[in-house]
């Protein structure tokens, strides 16, 4: 399988199962290429292998991810393209419904986490990216705490967007956020009169 940038365990998905589609295993990345190597080849439906099956990153979000990261290198200074990387990484990252749980999805969570960390450490003011930070930690503690106890990402997710909200009340994208992270920890927010969210 060839593909128009490198070819990496993030943008090809090995031993994980994404909708229908589970790569089929033993490739061996090379470039922008994964390749696969079989002895005695007989496909077909009582066969062992019957199918190849490829579960990629769409290349239009790869590419996204790929120009945001040239922009961070050409403008490091920029709190805004660091945002928008971390944004980027989120996208692969957290799937509709789940995120990824592959040694890849666990990279890209920390560089998701970094970039976000950067742009607010350039900017601390501002309160979409620390929702949208919030977002991706909240996201990441729920799925996982039904897995394990809760972690210290939902914290650390109530922190940023009460942040987010004292810093912007009335952005609607950040009571928005809001209220899908109460959506999932009620618990451990409160919902005000104001129609404002705030850490509980």
């Amino acid at each position: 399988m060839r593909l128009p940038y490198e070819a990496s365990p993030q943008n090809v998905v090995i031993g994980l199962q994404i909708g229908w589609a589970e790569t089929t295993s033993g490739g061996v990345f090379q470039g922008n290429e994964v390749r696969w190597h079989f002895d005695n080849f007989e496909p077909g439906p009582h066969e062992a292998i019957h199918n190849m099956e490829f579960a990629l990153v769409a290349p239009s979000v790869w590419n996204n991810l790929l120009i945001t990261r040239a922009n961070v290198t050409k403008s490091p200074n920029d709190s805004e393209t660091w945002g928008q990387l971390g944004k980027a990484y989120k996208s692969i990252f957290l799937m509709h419904k789940y995120y990824r749980e592959d040694d890849a999805g666990k990279e890209l969570y920390k560089l998701a986490i970094e970039a976000y960390e950067k742009c607010l450490a350039l900017n601390p003011k501002d309160a979409q990216w620390h929702a949208g930070f919030a977002d991706l930690l909240a996201n990441h503690a729920f799925w996982n705490s039904f897995l394990t106890n809760p972690t210290m990402d939902v914290y650390r997710a109530f922190n940023e967007i009460h942040t987010a909200l004292e810093l912007a009340p009335k952005d609607a994208k950040v009571l928005e956020i809001a209220e899908s992270i109460y959506l999932m920890f009620p618990e451990g927010m409160i919902k005000l009169k104001t129609d404002t969210i705030s850490r509980g």
